[in-house]
Order: structure tokens, then sequence, then C-alpha cells
């Protein structure tokens, strides 16, 4: 029975390093990030509500981009184009 058990040991340390990797992996970066489009009008950029729907129209400008709680651009979210927000 000692025998058998110091087999497993091996497989079960596999299987907890496996766990813990995934445990610790971040959070989704779109559920930390605040969605803001910049205005052509002004080159403002300001909070798209959750509701607000909006399109992209394809240009060199920025369009929309993630930012921080503290107002940091994060770079990897942002996409290029004109910003029109629509009505509902």
């Amino acid at each position: 029975m000692k025998n058998l058990s110091l087999k497993f040991l091996p497989l079960l340390g596999f299987l907890l390093a496996i766990g813990a990797a995934f445990a610790a992996q971040p959070t989704e970066r779109g559920s930390a990030g605040i969605l803001k489009g910049k205005r052509v009008s002004d080159d403002q950029w300001v909070v798209i509500q959750p509701d607000q729907q909006y399109i992209c129209e394809l240009s060199s400008r920025e369009c929309t981009a993630e930012f921080t709680p503290e107002g940091v651009m994060i770079p990897e979210t942002l996409v290029h184009g004109t910003y029109t927000p629509q009505n509902p």
C-alpha cells in the first residue's frame, strides 16, 4: 500500500502545480479598464457608458481605448478610427 501511494505522489504534485498556475493568472483586462472615446470636435477623451452605442469609422485617428482608474491609457486597447456616438 505504501509503495502504491508513493507512485502517485509525483502525479499529485504535478496536478497541484497546474492548479496553482491557473489560479495565479491575472483577470481579464477588459473588466478593469474604463472605456473612453475621443471626440472629434475637441480631441477630448469622454467616458463611454455601457449602454452607449458607437462606431469607429476607418481612419488613423484615435477612436477608443481603455483607461485605468488613475486615467492612464492602456496602450494595447487603443482602437484607431473616428469615434461617432450613436443615438439609442
